[in-house]
């Protein structure tokens, strides 16, 4: 297991899409501080296929920065010709600087809060993360999907 900020997409890039990890939670201020929001991952070594492998390449919509933290559902076509839904989380493609301006500084807080309520709602449906996606260089994606029925929550 392991966990990364939800705010860095680079990082779920390389968890999710590259090393097939699944976001099992969301863990609100991780080491017991404001900002420090975590997704938790692991992967399921135990498994002889990755049940996402052919959604972690989806294409996402075309998302925009006014979106960050927004999200859209979606109907996404499997490899066997099934279809699951989806959704897709818009996030910042890059870390947002860190400011001394106050008004920076607010507006990132303001992301933050709204990444925190997607993905707590997410979760609580059921859901995980199998994919994060740069959609062009300012505004990248998550994409969650259906836990599958036959696992139990951890």
């Amino acid at each position: 297991r392991w966990t990364f900020d939800p705010v860095l997409a680079r990082n779920a890039h390389f968890n999710f899409s590259s090393l097939g990890a699944e976001g099992i939670a969301f863990v609100p201020d991780y080491y017991d501080r404001p900002g420090t929001d975590r997704i938790l991952v692991e992967w399921a070594l135990e498994r002889a296929e990755d049940p996402f492998r052919d959604l972690r390449g989806a294409t996402p919509p075309p998302l925009t920065e006014s979106e960050w933290g927004r999200v859209r559902t979606t109907t996404l076509a499997r490899a066997d010709g099934s279809e699951i839904e989806g959704a897709w989380l818009a996030v910042p493609a890059a870390a947002p600087a860190l400011s001394d301006d106050e008004e920076e500084r607010a507006s990132h807080d303001r992301l933050r809060t709204r990444v925190r309520e997607a993905l707590t709602g997410l979760f609580a449906a059921g859901h995980v993360l199998v994919a994060c996606t740069r959609i062009d260089p300012t505004t990248a994606a998550y994409l969650a999907v259906a836990r599958p029925e036959r696992e139990e929550t951890r």
